[in-house]
This record gives structure tokens, C-alpha cells and sequence, in this order.
């Protein structure tokens, strides 16, 4: 008999073909999940199986993670969408899976690998499959585009594939031909519009039609696939009352910056942000962007987490096969079940043209990084599995660490005697102590607009998902109240539709993880100590991560994983 824990890595790799191949568990992808109803029931029975088996793991925490792993793949086959859209490895399937998989052969190098030709073809049969799956459905206006979007990457990975390796053209015209029946299900012009003044009146004409809608197995996702211990009226509430803390702070800050920014001090939040981007705009070369790079991680290292050499992140410019299917700045944990794990982060220069929205980024994904690699490196397999359990811990920590570095900056501004390190850092906002106060003030600034949006998000999710609000209603709501644009808000808001319950993870992760970081520091817990520890501990469910935090804030024994 296999042990449990393998039988739980095999049914995982199973379900998501495409991770387990990423993450190195398997050697080549040949594969898809076709959801068809025997394909489905017997993965279910081998749930079951393995339900049945759980008390083989001793450790209560270990056993209880299990259990959650379980439940996550089952939700996956329960709540599959039309466009099988969701957080990469965590909610992906269908079409927008098989995309994934060519996106990830090429981040692997492998495009020219002999099986890859087989595998095309087997994509063009899943989306054959998913397009008569999803014939005969009526969808909302956002479900629509959100297949349309999933199109739109199917496309952009195809192209990418051919620069890479031209001799597979016949398969990739096949999946073009299959794709065009799917792609009409979905279609209308407007929807297929990336120009936001065509898109935006065909949604809110949607909306009109059909209402607010509740997303299929929401709330329960909160609970059931993320592990939050919040109901849907706890995200509300905390989400509301971080705004009503955070934008008085915002809006001052926005007051007192437009003046240095050239607009009006009672201008929109929207325009003293717009205006801001542009004074600290630059034109990054790829020398310009390792220098960056180099003095942020360099400070990092010594004072906000104590990665080594092992700790393999690469930061690199997108490569231009890829610049249209990865956003400003993204990370890929990639053989994370492997001996060699590594993160490919990648960074686009023509989507980082503000220098603090590029170090907001470039933090913010240095952050899931580190956390991924050191965790592959230090944890067990059970805690490396790319599942949703990871994304309260990963997306609350790097919305912490946002924050982190701000903080720093402005503790150094002014200070003598600076190291070399910190004054590499502080350099990346101004040569002269003049340039520094007024950059670092506009970090705080940018800082702050991405904690609005944050609980913006949150709130979008209980609003809209929960079936309170149409999306486009909400977003005029949301623009109301911030200052920010219909437009920006959409951007940042609409992907997490697909993955009802995720949003919310970033702001209350973000808010338990800060208060243990801080709770530490009275124990004799340094910062650096504590982001280390939670950083190599692997990803439990949510309440067992906090339990671990809290233990090592208070000075007490390791994580499991550390023990180990």
C-alpha cells in the first residue's frame, strides 16, 4: 500500500495535471483533466478512499491539512466554470488549464520537447470537450467576458509557442479552429473589446438583464476552499471599517501631494495618482531594472527576511513572447516538489513606468518568491502542494510586506551613518534629502491606494459574489467612495470574480500577519527572524498557519516545518 501522503500528491497531480507538471512531479505533461461525470466520480471515490485513511497521519495539523487538501480538489470539480478561470493551480481547469499548460512548457524551457506536439493536441480536445459542455448555458455578461479573456490567453500562448517552436504549427492551427466555436459562445463585439468605453456600457447593460447574481458555492468557499475563519458579514464588516480608517489617511496624503504633482489640491484620488506615476516615471532598461532589484533585495535580505543562496529567485525582465500574458510584475514557483526548487519572477518594463509602483511590485512578488522556494526547501511535501490553502498565508504576507518596505524607507529618511545597504536602498527615492522626503511620501501615498483597493476587492467579493450587488453597480459604488476611476477599479477588481472568496484573503491575511509580525518584536521576535520562520513553514490551513505564527511570535517552539 502507498502511503497516504502520496496518495494525496498523486490524486492532486491528477486533478491538476498542469501544476503537477510545473511543480515537478511529473517530467512532462501529456495530460488533461477531462471533466466528464465517470472521470469525476471515480476521482471522488478516490476521496473517499483517502478520507477513510486519514488517521494513518499521527500529527493533528498534518491530518487536518489533509483533509482541507481534499476538500479543495473536490470544490474545484464541484464549482467548474465555463471558462475554467480561477488562481493558477489553485481553481484553474478546462480551457483556461490548458493555456496554462503552454504557458508553463515555455517558462520550463521545454517547448521543444517531443511530447509537446501531443499535448497540443490535446488541448485542442479539451477545448472541443469544454465547448460542448457549455453550449446550451445562459451566463452573465462577466461570465461572458471572463471566457472571452480566457480566449484572449489561449492566443496569446499559442503565439508564444509558435516564436518558440515553429514546427508545430499544424497543432496550433487545430486548437485556432476549435477555439472559434468556443469563442462564440460567449461572443458579442463589446465584450470582446479590451477598449474599457466600448466593454464597460455592454456590462452594465448585462447587468440591467439579469441582477445581481450569487456565485455558485458562495459563501461556503470563504470557509470550505480558503480556510477563513470570517463569514461573508465578517469580511464585510472589517473590510468597511479598514476604509473608514485607511481613506482619511489616503485622501490627506493625495491632498498634500497634488501641489508637488502639478494638479490641484482638491483634484480626484484618481488624478493626484495619475499625476504621481508620471513625476516618478522612468524608462527602465534592463540595467536600470537590476539596480532596482539588487538594492531591494539586498536590503531585504539583512532587514526583512533572511533568504539565502539556496533560495533560488530569479528576477528577469519578460521575456517579449510573454509580455502580453504576464501583467507589471508576476512570480512562478516552479519544481517546488523537487530538490531544486526555484521562483521565475519575471518583471515587464513597459508596465512599470512609476519607480514606486515598480518597488510595490517587485516587493510584492519577491514576497511570494521567497516564500515559495523556502517553504519547497524546508517543508514537507503535504505543505507544498499548490492548492488554495497557500493564498490566504502568501497574498497576506506580501500585502504585509507592501508596507514593510514603506516603512523602512521612511525610518532611513533623514538617519546618518547609513550603511551601504540602506543608503542603496534610500537612493532609489532621490539623491538629496529634499527628493527622498517627497518620494518616500508618495510610496506612502501608492502604499495606501493599494490597501483601499485591497478591502475595495474584498468587498467586491461579498458584494457581487454574494449576489448583493451587480459588479457594475459596485464598481460606480467603489468609485464613489475612493476617488479612483470606474476604469482602474475594474482592472483590479474583475479577475477575482472568477475565484469567489480569494479576494478577501489579501486584507485579512495581511491584517493577522502584520499583528503577529508586530506582536513578536516586545518577545525578543525580530522582524527578520519572524518573516524567515513564516516564510519556511509551508502552507497549512489557514487556522494552523495563524497557530504556528503565534507560537514562534511568542518566542515559543518552531514551526513543524522548521522542527522537522
Amino acid at each position: 500500500m502507498t502511503s497516504i501522503i502520496d496518495d494525496i500528491v498523486s490524486l492532486w497531480s491528477d486533478v491538476n495535471p498542469v501544476v503537477g507538471y510545473t511543480s515537478g512531479y511529473l517530467s512532462d505533461l501529456t495530460r488533461l483533466l477531462f471533466q466528464t461525470p465517470e472521470n469525476v466520480q471515480k476521482l471522488y471515490q478516490r476521496m473517499d478512499y483517502i478520507n477513510s485513511r486519514l488517521d494513518e497521519i499521527t500529527d493533528p495539523d498534518s491530518r487536518a491539512t489533509a483533509a482541507a487538501v481534499l476538500v479543495t480538489q473536490r470544490t474545484q470539480l464541484d464549482l467548474a466554470r465555463p471558462s475554467g478561470a480561477g488562481p493558477s493551480g489553485t481553481g484553474a481547469g478546462g480551457v483556461y488549464a490548458a493555456a496554462d499548460g503552454i504557458f508553463y512548457i515555455l517558462l520550463k524551457g521545454d517547448g521543444n520537447k517531443p511530447w509537446v506536439a501531443g499535448y497540443l493536441e490535446v488541448v485542442r480536445e479539451m477545448i472541443v470537450f469544454e465547448a460542448e459542455r457549455w453550449a446550451d448555458g445562459t451566463y452573465t455578461a462577466e461570465v461572458r467576458k471572463e471566457c472571452l479573456d480566457t480566449v484572449a490567453y489561449v492566443e496569446g500562448n499559442l503565439k508564444a509557442m509558435l516564436q518558440a517552436n515553429p514546427t508545430v504549427t499544424e497543432q496550433v492551427r487545430g486548437i485556432e479552429k476549435a477555439l472559434e466555436r468556443y469563442r462564440q459562445i460567449f461572443y458579442s463585439p463589446a465584450l470582446a473589446s479590451s477598449d474599457f468605453d466600448v466593454l464597460w456600457p455592454a456590462l452594465k447593460e448585462g447587468d440591467a438583464q439579469t441582477g445581481p447574481v450569487q456565485a455558485k458555492g458562495y459563501p461556503g468557499t470563504l470557509k470550505s476552499y480558503y480556510t477563513l475563519q470570517a463569514t461573508e458579514a465578517d469580511v464585510e464588516l472589517q473590510a468597511r471599517s479598514w476604509m473608514q480608517l485607511d481613506m482619511p489617511v489616503t485622501l490627506d496624503l493625495a491632498r498634500r501631494i497634488a501641489p508637488k504633482v502639478g494638479v490641484a489640491a482638491d483634484s480626484s484620488l484618481q488624478t493626484v495618482w495619475d499625476a504621481m506615476s508620471k513625476k516618478y516615471s522612468i524608462d527602465f532598461s534592463v540595467d536600470e531594472m537590476q539596480k532596482v532589484l539588487k538594492a531591494c533585495n539586498d536590503f531585504g535580505q539583512r532587514y526583512i527576511i533572511g533568504y539565502t543562496a539556496a533560495d533560488k529567485v530569479l528576477f528577469d525582465p519578460t521575456p517579449s513572447y510573454l509580455v502580453n500574458l504576464v501583467t507589471g510584475g508576476e512570480d512562478f514557483a516552479v519544481d517546488y516538489l523537487t530538490e531544486k526548487p526555484y521562483s521565475q519572477l519575471y518583471l515587464t518594463a513597459s508596465k512599470n513606468t512609476s519607480l514606486l509602483t515598480m518597488i510595490n511590485i517587485l516587493v510584492h512578488e519577491a514576497s511570494h518568491g521567497f516564500n515559495f522556494v523556502m517553504s519547497a526547501r524546508k517543508a514537507p511535501k503535504l505543505l507544498n502542494l499548490n492548492t488554495s490553502l497557500e493564498v490566504p498565508m502568501t497574498e497576506g504576507q506580501a500585502f504585509y510586506r507592501e508596507y514593510q518596505y514603506y516603512a523602512a524607507a521612511a525610518d532611513l529618511v533623514g538617519q546618518s551613518n547609513l550603511n551601504d545597504v540602506q543608503q542603496a536602498y534610500l537612493n532609489l527615492y532621490g539623491a538629496t534629502f529634499e527628493a527622498q522626503v517627497d518620494a518616500v511620501q508618495g510610496a506612502q501615498l501608492e502604499t495606501y491606494i493599494w490597501r483601499v483597493i485591497r478591502y475595495i476587492r474584498a468587498l467586491c467579493d461579498v458584494e457581487v459574489n454574494g449576489g448583493k450587488s451587480t459588479y457594475t453597480d459596485f464598481i460606480a459604488w467603489a468609485a464613489d467612495a475612493t476617488g479612483l476611476s470606474e476604469e482602474t477599479l475594474h482592472g483590479e477588481c474583475f479577475t477575482f470574480l472568477a475565484s469567489p472568496g480569494y479576494a478577501p484573503c489579501y486584507a485579512l491575511g495581511g491584517a493577522i500577519y502584520g499583528f503577529l509580525q508586530t506582536k513578536g518584536i516586545p518577545n525578543g521576535v525580530s522582524e527578520v527572524t519572524f518573516n524567515t520562520e513564516a516564510s519556511s513553514m509551508g502552507f497549512s490551513s489557514w487556522p494552523i498557519d495563524q497557530s504556528n505564527m503565534a507560537k514562534f511570535a511568542a518566542g515559543g517552539v518552531q514551526s513543524a516545518a522548521a522542527a522537522e
